[in-house]
């Protein structure tokens, strides 16, 4: 008889995954969805008739901050070309998005790209780092990401090493849930340094090297986390 047993269930799926803990879509995100369609349903008893989501910056969700026409532009040329002979294009962006298309294999902005990213990409990144720290930036040196969630993911990647200690990686508190995340699903130790709120989240030397000692019992200490600004607000 052929074997029924399921390949894929909640009892035999990676653990890590099943204890990420993520503020982005959580309980209460949840729960804000479900109070969000109650209002919309207009058979509510709530005392508002509209729900703000403040646990993620999505600017564009309160309806109030208006998209920059330059790079919805640029994106959209891009990605139909035709629309470049729209008279509604300006030419700025038209030759922008010409001489992009021209480097891409096929001219087309849907073909694969050297793995660190386009190479015109990573040459105008690092001319503009260059102009605005007056330090030569090198272009083979860049790496771009999808996003920052992405970029944040492939550096960690790096750091976790297969010692029977797990790797350590210190956080500020409060801290971005996503890294909170991305370490659970590792399997790597979160090392907890705390902001000082009372003097504009300060970082402090000694909260730091308390944390590292205190977390070389429980694990190998392999990175560090800045959030600059560290003002959670």
């Amino acid at each position: 008889m052929a074997d029924n047993t399921k390949a894929l269930t909640m009892q035999n799926l990676n653990q890590h995954i099943i204890d990420c803990e993520y503020g982005v879509r959580g309980s209460f995100t949840i729960r804000a969805a479900e109070i969000e369609q109650e209002v919309k349903s207009k058979s509510h008893q709530f005392p508002f008739n509209h729900v703000i989501q403040l646990n993620i910056g999505d600017g564009f969700a309160s309806g109030h901050q208006m998209p920059i026409t330059y790079i919805r532009q640029f994106i959209a040329g891009c990605a139909h070309p035709a629309l470049l002979n729209s008279f509604e294009f300006p030419s700025d962006v038209k030759e922008r998005v010409e001489r992009l298309l021209n480097i891409c294999i096929g001219k087309t902005f849907g073909s694969y790209s050297e793995s660190p990213g386009i190479k015109i990409i990573r040459h105008d990144i690092a001319s503009y780092i260059q102009q605005r720290d007056g330090h030569p930036s090198d272009p083979n040196n860049i790496y771009l990401s999808n996003g920052a969630a992405g970029g944040i993911e492939t550096v960690l990647k790096l750091l976790m090493n297969n010692s029977k200690k797990p790797s350590g990686i210190m956080i500020p508190v409060p801290q971005f849930p996503f890294y909170s995340a991305i370490l659970t699903q590792f399997g790597a130790h979160q090392i907890e340094y705390f902001l000082d709120e009372d003097n504009g989240w300060a970082l402090h030397i000694d909260e730091l090297e308390r944390a590292l000692n205190e977390s070389k019992a429980r694990c190998i200490p392999r990175g560090i986390v800045i959030i600059n600004p560290g003002n959670p607000t």
